[in-house]
């Protein structure tokens, strides 16, 4: 199940840069710094997220336990993408060779027609999808 999110870092890169779909899993830092999944029947969004650490920190000071760790939202892949096609004028594509055997990808900034594109080379479809949601990552960053 963990492969069909994206890791922590671009999950908690994306709440940075808005991200508050709702999601059904969201990530955690364990006590031994470990990235953890939970599950929300419902779903949660980051805004809830940080409510609700908010509530648990709170509770935590008044007893002096330790405080949360930072949290966030685990995106589904199809997720970051159309988050980035509804919110950002950036685009991201993945792309496969004829035959199937190697994966590429690309990026469209639709205002200023700038394109990015990688080499193909990926042997598989997730690490093409990851790497495009790396650059568009780093080209809403440069935006900003």
């Amino acid at each position: 199940m963990e492969k069909e999110f994206i890791p922590w870092d671009e999950s908690l890169a994306l709440k940075e840069f808005g991200f508050d779909e709702v999601c059904l899993y969201q990530y955690y830092l364990s006590d031994n710094n470990k990235n953890m999944l939970e599950y929300y029947e419902n779903g949660i969004t980051n805004t809830e997220l940080d409510d609700l650490t908010d509530k648990i920190d709170e509770e935590n000071i008044e007893y002096g336990n330790e405080l949360q760790g930072p949290s966030c939202t685990a995106v589904l892949y199809q997720q970051a993408f159309k988050w980035f096609d509804k919110n950002t004028d950036f685009r991201g594509f993945v792309v496969t060779t004829t035959d199937g055997s190697s994966f590429g990808w690309a990026t469209i900034d639709l205002f200023t027609k700038k394109k990015t594109v990688c080499e193909i080379g990926y042997s598989s479809r997730q690490e093409a999808e990851l790497e495009c949601i790396r650059k568009l990552i780093e080209i809403g960053k440069e935006e900003l």
